[in-house]
């Protein structure tokens, strides 16, 4: 689920505080039914157009998205990059390191 399709959650934040999911490897943080749903971005491979490694923290104290935090730190791209290239991975999982997408 993209951020911008956060709201179709609704039915199943109402049950919950928040929700917490991934796999689109694209950061967001949005308020839905009184609560929230949270992406917490990608480490690596992003694919929001930003190739900072991306996180979120979570406050279980707090309301909402009160209670969620997101960051973006750089990192050393082309020490991955390398690494992937030296797995025999596909190229395009080192390139796309660069791009964030």
């Amino acid at each position: 689920v993209y951020p911008d399709d956060f709201s179709n959650l609704d039915r199943h934040v109402s049950e919950y505080d928040g929700i917490v999911l991934g796999h689109t490897h694209v950061q967001g943080v949005r308020e839905v039914a009184g609560g929230f749903v949270l992406n917490p971005g990608s480490v690596g491979q992003p694919r929001d157009g930003d190739p900072r490694a991306g996180y979120a923290v979570l406050d279980t104290t707090a309301d909402g998205s009160d209670a969620v935090e997101t960051h973006r730190v750089e990192y050393d791209i082309d020490r991955v990059a390398e690494a992937v290239r030296e797995a025999d991975l596909p190229e395009l999982t080192a390139d796309r390191l660069y791009e964030g997408e």
